[in-house]
């Protein structure tokens, strides 16, 4: 049968719904294929929302559709509940006490079903009946978004993990330095660049000599990285190297965007002031993943 004739929200929209309704740090979502059950076509979609502002305690919000209608009794008895328990959820990272049911944690999970005619359970048309084509389909949608928060999940917990080891790293290094100098009785190594070197991050730094202010970027990461600096400077700036300047009531925002190729360095220049104050921002990279002395 054709499947014009139905009206998905669309992926787009079930995330723009989400990001709108929850105050979140992630949202994703899916939809599916129009598929066919007993002649009648229908499509499955899907949005989860996480952490943030959503609580933590108990179990995971489900907010259940059918043809842009909000179903609000009877999840118990609906295809979309059965399906939500039945997923394995500790793969996704979410918890779910004795490897089923309902999983606890801070998300709400979104499905809407649209159909020429949706299977209810009864004539109140509160919960979608358990077909096993629209279940299988509820599912897909279901897994695709969760493969997305699996991942933020993994890199979120990365990049703690990274934080946490610079944060060591900070503290032990110049100590270091220190008991170096002390046992050799030499002047103090030079650190700076240590950090970023040992965690393979893209470092930042600034150098002033008589007006002309050097922005060094050093990419020891793996692999290429495109950068976002923006120099906020109290005086106005000339001669840059390239980049753009906005001057904004009173101060000049010098902006670049390098492209910094991994094991390689750029240099960004202007000139200004000697009594200039300056505030660096970088964007396109995790905090993580800078070291900035500047």
């Amino acid at each position: 049968p054709p499947t014009d004739c139905l009206a998905p929200i669309t992926a787009e929209l079930v995330e723009a719904g989400l990001r709108k309704e929850y105050d979140a740090d992630f949202y994703a979502a899916a939809s599916r294929d129009a598929e066919v059950h007993g002649g009648d076509p229908f499509i499955v979609e899907a949005g989860i929302a996480y952490g943030g502002e959503i609580s933590a305690e108990g179990s995971v919000d489900l907010l259940r559709f059918a043809n842009r209608v909000p179903l609000v009794y009877q999840r118990g008895a609906c295809a979309t509940t059965d399906v939500i328990k039945s997923i394995g959820w500790r793969n996704y990272g979410l918890d779910q006490p004795g490897g089923s049911g309902m999983p606890n944690g801070p998300a709400v999970i979104s499905i809407h079903v649209a159909s020429t005619n949706v299977p209810f359970t009864s004539e109140s048309k509160d919960a979608i009946a358990n077909v096993p084509a629209i279940e299988d389909e509820i599912e897909l949608a279901v897994r695709e978004a969760a493969r997305e928060l699996k991942s933020f999940l993994k890199k979120r917990r990365s990049m703690q993990q990274r934080r946490e080891k610079q944060n060591v790293l900070g503290t032990i290094l110049p100590e270091m330095a220190d008991k170096v100098s002390e046992v050799t009785a030499r002047p103090r190594p030079d650190i700076s660049g240590a950090l970023a070197r040992i965690m393979n991050n893209v470092s930042v730094e600034r150098e002033v000599d008589d007006g002309t202010v050097t922005l060094v970027v050093e990419n020891h990461s793996d692999v290429n990285e495109q950068l976002e600096i923006t120099d906020i400077v109290s005086a106005e700036p000339t001669d840059l190297s390239d980049g753009t300047v906005v001057d904004m009531d009173g101060e000049w925002f010098v902006q670049w965007t390098p492209e910094v190729p991994s094991g390689d360095e750029r240099e960004l220049t202007y000139r200004v002031t000697d009594d200039a104050d300056f505030e660096v921002s970088v964007g396109g990279l995790e905090t993580e993943k800078l070291t900035v002395n500047a």
